[in-house]
């Protein structure tokens, strides 16, 4: 996803609409400059509140985020918007508007109370149907740790161990340059001394076995202090089992052993929890529908056997066929079914008195023989079942 424009109406400072558009293409970095308390901030948390309803950017306070000066206009019974309106672009190529607003009344006593929020997603101006579902795939709500952060929280990664982030924030302050120019000093110090050596080459030859020695040496001190600091470790988690095992009396071995084998048990009944809760899913799934449409069913087969019975199904022949004949003024076998004649009469007789069913009849029988077999299937002691399940 690639930020091109945020636009904000009534929300806190920025009353607006204002709109900012992010540099996009070639010039792809964008400053925002300003004193402070001048509303930096309330920008990234225009961003979350439009994507995930939540404002993560220091303490606004609690007050509403209406615009203190749209409220202060409004008169009693008036109503405002709270909206933000943040355009992206996907790997597609495509616009991806997000568009979250908050409705805003102001009450007898003069206060602007909140109303109902909305929330909608556009790609190319076509609507998203499932806006959680395409922000938990597309922007999880975990991910803006990475891609908002103000300098509190810069300072906070290099200070706390989070090895991920602070490799990705070393890289973006380039402090990765210092490794680099160091690497290269090393190289060019390999290259003269072997320019040294060329000139004169026993104290080149002197010169590469001190450096070997200094790399050597600071190589082994390096294993020194971690086998140090591995050994201090050791002996601390050494000194914690043995006040643990004091615990177990005078026979921790077999208390281990115990142990261990009360934990194998418990792993095969977790496994076996688990099948058992899969055979249940399935039980209540193939069950619950057929229980939950059994009278729907019951009602369809009472219809269909009430047109059965009146020999609608299965039709000897279809309204609509008689229709035909009856327009074309022709029988299949060739008589004439004019109208005023007496075929076309006792024709037109066998029309009216022909249910429209005789159409669907086909359907109808179809649609019967999938019902038989749905109640002939019904879940039998079903509650038994539940019960043992339980």
């Amino acid at each position: 996803m690639i930020l091109k424009s945020l636009r904000l109406e009534n929300f806190r400072t920025y009353r607006g609409p204002e709109q900012i558009d992010f540099a996009y293409g070639d010039k792809n970095v964008t400053i925002i400059q300003g004193n402070n308390e001048v509303g930096k901030t309330t920008i990234m948390n225009a961003i979350t509140w439009c994507l995930y309803g939540a404002e993560y950017f220091k303490n606004e306070g609690k007050e509403p985020i209406l615009s203190k000066s749209t409220c202060y206009d409004m008169g009693v019974g008036d109503e405002s918007n709270v909206k933000v309106t943040l355009l992206m672009e996907d790997s597609r190529g495509r616009d991806v508007r997000f568009t979250r607003s908050t409705e805003f009344f102001k009450n007898d006593l003069g206060d602007c109370t909140m109303g109902e929020t909305s929330f909608d997603i556009l790609i190319d101006d076509m609507a998203v149907p499932y806006q959680a579902t395409y922000i938990s795939k597309h922007l999880p709500e975990k991910i803006r740790e990475y891609f908002l952060f103000d300098g509190e929280q810069l300072e906070k990664y290099f200070r706390d161990d989070n090895k991920d982030i602070k490799i990705a924030v070393k890289k973006l302050s380039q402090l990765n340059l210092l490794e680099r120019i160091s690497r290269h000093i090393s190289s060019c110090e390999d290259r003269y001394v072997d320019k040294l050596k060329q000139l004169n080459p026993a104290l080149g030859r002197v010169l590469k076995k001190e450096k070997s020695l200094k790399e050597s040496l600071e190589s082994k001190q390096k294993l020194l202090n971690d086998t140090e600091e591995n050994l201090s470790r050791w002996e601390i988690i050494i000194s914690n089992l043995e006040s643990e095992l004091m615990n177990y009396g005078s026979d921790p071995n077999r208390l281990i052993e115990l142990r261990k084998q009360a934990e194998n048990d418990l792993k095969k009944k977790e496994e076996s929890i688990k099948n058992l809760e899969s055979k249940y899913n399935t039980f209540l799934l193939d069950s619950l529908p057929k229980i939950l449409a059994v009278n729907s069913l019951l009602e369809v087969k009472g219809i269909c056997n009430y047109l059965e019975e009146k020999g609608y199904i299965p039709a000897r022949f279809k309204k609509e066929f008689l229709e035909y004949l009856l327009e074309s003024h022709e029988c299949i076998c060739g008589a004439d079914l004019s109208e005023g004649t007496d075929a076309y009469n006792k024709m037109k007789q066998l029309y009216d008195e022909t249910d429209e069913t005789t159409n669907i009849a086909d359907t109808v029988n179809i649609l019967l023989g999938g019902v038989n077999s749905i109640i002939n299937n019904f879940p039998k002691n079903f509650k038994t079942r539940f019960d043992n399940y339980n």
